[in-house]
């Protein structure tokens, strides 16, 4: 009888395990989902508004993200993976405009104001004039660098 019931408590400790482990993943394989999602979004999907502006005489692409891009989603790779295809619309879209230029200093301020600036500062202001340093040197100087 006692190996009976220890070998029922083994089994409860066991499946205790298990339910533990499946809740625990359940939002690892929810974000793993919402990432093999990320390249169906859409430009409309990401942005509010995107404008050119001159602001003291520098043009700046004036953008106004939506919450699908600003959110925090708890895993850094889905956050990069919507920061990365965002980006790839933004710039399908607007590179062929007059003020583009300077693509790389562009993006890395993009992916700045993905980052830091996320939904506590809106619009972001890239300036295609400004001129290209290394993402960490951007990240320093508050995304304008």
């Amino acid at each position: 009888m006692k190996k009976v019931k220890r070998a029922q408590m083994l089994l409860i400790k066991v499946l205790c395990c298990i339910a533990i482990l499946c809740v625990s993943f359940v939002p690892f394989f929810n974000d793993t989902v919402d990432a093999k999602a990320i390249n169906n979004h859409t430009y409309n999907d990401y942005f509010k508004k995107v404008t050119w502006i001159k602001r003291s005489g520098v043009w700046s692409l004036s953008v106004e993200p939506k919450s699908t891009l600003t959110k925090n989603y708890g895993n850094a790779n889905v956050q990069g993976a919507h920061a990365s295809h965002s980006y790839k619309l933004l710039e399908s879209k607007h590179k062929k405009d007059k003020y583009w230029k300077n693509s790389g200093s562009m993006a890395n301020q993009y992916l700045c104001h993905v980052q830091y600036a996320g939904s506590i500062k809106s619009p972001w202001n890239l300036e295609p004039s400004r001129k290209e340093y290394s993402y960490s040197h951007t990240v320093k100087k508050k995304c304008n660098p």
